[in-house]
């Protein structure tokens, strides 16, 4: 279903060609329509293509286009070629506005007579039958691949919105090798447009729901690049989405067909709980421990959340994070991330990585910096929170990427301007840059025989932490929940439409805008669901992607 808005009208589109040397079959399949705040109808072999705005669903029955145009009373245009309609779903007042496509091999004058009875041209260079309520523009096509004619109707009240909304769609009209450079909202953009409610709290659904339905719009390199990060991040933030999440970690290690960060048991020196042991005791003497992430990598911030108890053990007090942004103190004092924590922070796992972290008795804080001296100034705000201070403490920082990298050269990273400022060489563990397809859930892997070390760290990991076996390391009680008959049915027929978010019950109650424990997006059919989670009392709501709590109830 394609639906938006425009001036409150609705128009109905129908693409209508009549054909010689493109096959009708080929162009029908091969006309597309992009979704952006406008929407883009595009027909490649005829490097044709325009915007439009309105409330629609596209249809491609024959049957049903020939009964529109039998209402409107344009029983002359030649149903057999038409290869697209957009019916309007609005019940605004210009519901009878439509709109029709024709194409035509060679020239205009090809066009049947009674198509131009009583048009007369109009100073904005097209057509105006004012007796009939239509409006119409030929549309020439390079290359001798012929003309357009695009004709609109409305009832005599809709007339005048016909006029400026048809003015400008010709005006978008493109028919060259520039038909397809459109502008689009970039992937985060998009995501960031609709990341919120009403009421200030985290929409989980919708970010996810438009980047899935909008990934054909972003075809070059740069685009699907960045479609691909926006993606992962927010789809991240949908802890029951395993697979999905695991997918978009391993399609962004293997971007351009590259195969060079996938490591198998070769390189491996230690695997799982020897993995573990290993990672703890290498950090047990040191003073600072740096650990980097991917940042729609949730499972890296469960490894956390499983070594930090041995680490408070060994000493650490600090947990310095990248990625929060918001006042330390409030932080602490509160005891759980909310929506303005961070961007990163609204994922249930690294909400709960702070969680655990000041529970256990560690001083959370941020940062990060953001202007042209980025990893120098993180260095410094992180020494200035810490050594400053407390010349002896142990500090985790938990940050992005390649920040860790302790490279000499001549844009230093955070780790290396923190050796420099401090003298302290931090121990760099690393978990973006290699991934595995093999079943362990960890593994540290030999450096001797990696082959595709971009950056300089200590020690490289590769990380399959899934959340069933997280939650059976820490000992997770099981809980249950019964989703409503009316809601469960809605769902087969309609994914990424309800979403299951859980909250401990203190927290909930303290402010509304606190990050769920764990989000369970509602994909099947299904009336119960079963979720391990730590010992507590919980809240949990189940909401509509716009918005609606449509049911809520103690866990």
């Amino acid at each position: 279903m394609i639906r938006t808005q425009i001036h409150g009208a609705s128009i109905f589109i129908i693409a209508v060609f009549l054909i010689s040397c493109s096959p009708l079959k080929e162009i029908q399949n091969r006309a597309v329509v992009l979704e952006d705040y406008y929407y883009y109808y595009i027909i490649d072999s005829l490097s044709f293509s325009y915007r439009f705005g309105g409330n629609f669903d596209r249809i491609s029955n024959r049957e049903k286009i020939r009964n529109n145009l039998r209402k409107d009373n344009l029983n002359h245009l030649p149903v057999r070629n038409c290869i697209d309609g957009f019916k309007t779903w609005s019940n605004s007042a210009w519901h009878n506005t439509t709109h029709y496509n024709l194409y035509f091999p060679n020239s205009k004058k090809q066009i049947h007579n009674n198509l131009l009875n009583a048009i007369k041209k109009d100073t904005n260079d097209f057509y105006i039958d004012a007796n009939h309520c239509i409006v119409g523009k030929f549309v020439p096509l390079e290359n001798n691949k012929g003309s357009i004619y695009i004709i609109g109707h409305s009832n005599k009240e809709g007339f005048n919105t016909l006029k400026l909304n048809y003015t400008n769609i010709f005006n978008s009209l493109i028919t060259n090798e520039k038909y397809r450079k459109i502008s689009f909202t970039q992937p985060f953009e998009l995501a960031r447009e609709r990341e919120f409610y009403e009421d200030s709290t985290v929409n989980y659904l919708t970010p996810v729901y438009l980047l899935k339905k909008r990934e054909q719009n972003y075809t070059d390199v740069f685009s699907k690049y960045n479609w691909l990060q926006s993606y992962g991040t927010f789809m991240s933030r949908l802890t029951s989405e395993q697979k999905e999440i695991q997918k978009s970690v391993h399609k962004f290690s293997n971007f351009n067909n590259s195969r060079e960060n996938f490591v198998s048991s070769e390189n491996v020196l230690h695997i799982n709980d020897a993995a573990l042991s290993y990672l703890v005791q290498k950090c047990k003497n040191e003073r600072v421990v740096m650990i980097n992430e991917n940042h729609f990598a949730p499972h890296h911030r469960m490894l956390g959340e499983i070594i930090i108890d041995s680490l408070y053990n060994y000493g650490f007090r600090y947990l310095a994070m990248e990625a929060i942004w918001e006042n330390d103190t409030a932080l602490n004092e509160r005891g759980f991330a909310t929506t303005n924590t961070g961007l990163y922070s609204r994922e249930p796992m690294m909400a709960n990585l702070i969680r655990k972290a000041i529970e256990k008795g560690y001083s959370v804080f941020g940062y990060d910096d953001f202007t042209n001296e980025r990893e120098k100034n993180q260095a410094i705000n992180i020494y200035q929170k810490t050594l400053v201070n407390d010349s002896i403490c142990k500090v985790l920082v938990w940050s992005g990427f390649g920040h860790i990298n302790e490279e000499e050269k001549s844009k230093r990273m955070m780790a290396r301007e923190f050796f420099l400022l401090t003298g302290i060489d931090p121990l760099t563990i690393n978990q973006t840059s290699f991934v595995t397809e093999e079943e362990k859930y960890l593994m540290v892997l030999d450096t001797t025989t990696l082959k595709n070390r971009k950056i300089t760290c200590d020690i490289f990991v590769a990380n399959n932490i899934n959340y069933d076996m997280f939650a059976v390391k820490s000992d997770f009680k099981n809980y249950n929940i019964t989703i409503p008959k009316e809601i469960a049915k809605q769902v087969k027929k309609n994914p990424l439409t309800f979403i299951v978010s859980i909250f401990k019950t203190s927290e909930y109650q303290k402010d509304k805008t606190a990050i769920p424990i764990y989000n369970h997006a509602l994909n099947n059919k299904l009336f119960k669901i079963s979720i391990k989670l730590p010992d507590s009392d919980y809240y949990y709501i189940i909401r509509h992607r716009y918005g609606k709590i449509v049911y809520q109830s103690n866990l």
